[in-house]
This record gives structure tokens, sequence and C-alpha cells, in this order.
């Protein structure tokens, strides 16, 4: 995930990045007040962490589909080489496990990102 807070001049996005879990974890790493540059105008201000917010960066996304993607062809390879003797009801369910366990891994990777964009969002330091 990615953190940002909006200039306060030119409303542009300031994104920066941190291994906080929330803004409790950002505010003990950083303090309350963060001081941020705004690469658009130049301008620096000090931005309490309340004003911080998270978003998707799409990380998850592009490496569950590249798992899926590069995942998926040589095991459908190895399973109609390897394991296929038998009828088309066991050839389908292999296939469709093969096709699954990608699918899964991708599904988690993008869930997991979800909630810790929420978690962040959510929580709020006092003042």
């Amino acid at each position: 995930m990615k953190l940002y807070a909006t200039c306060r001049k030119c409303r542009e996005r300031i994104v920066f990045s941190s291994r906080a879990q929330d803004r409790g974890e950002l505010s003990e790493k950083t303090g309350k007040r963060i001081e941020l540059e705004c690469p658009r105008c130049g301008h620096r201000d000090l931005y309490h962490v309340n004003e911080i917010r998270a978003v998707e960066t799409g990380r998850s996304r592009i490496i569950g589909l590249m798992i899926f993607v590069l995942a998926t062809p040589p095991a459908l390879y190895w399973v109609v080489k390897h394991l296929y003797g038998g009828g088309f009801l066991q050839l389908s369910l292999l296939l469709g496990g093969v096709v699954a366990v990608p699918w899964l891994i991708f599904s988690t990777l993008e869930k997991q990102e979800k909630k810790k964009v929420r978690t962040f969002n959510r929580y709020r330091t006092g003042e």
C-alpha cells in the first residue's frame, strides 16, 4: 500500500511509503506530524498522521497475476503429461485444481492488500 497526503497549496497527492500497518504505528515511527514536500509545487508542510491516507499499490495484483499466468501453463502441462490416465471427469477435476490454486493465491493477495488499506484508513490517532 502507498500512503499519501494532499498538498495544501496545489491539491496534488504527496505519495510516500512506509511499512506502518495503521496510523498509530506510523505516529510511533515518525511522530504525530510528518513533514512532506509536494513534488509538483515544492511546498513543504507538516501533516498530522490523521491526514495521511492509504491506497492500494496494485503490486499484489501484479504479483498474483504473474503467479497465475506463469504457474498455470506448466502445471497444466505436467498434469496432462504425467497424471492423465483416467477419463474425462478425472482430467477435468485435475485441470480445475491446477487453475484454482494460482487463482486462490491471486485472490488472497488481493484481499490482504484491501484489508491493509481499510485498516490503515479506519484507524485514527488521538490528538
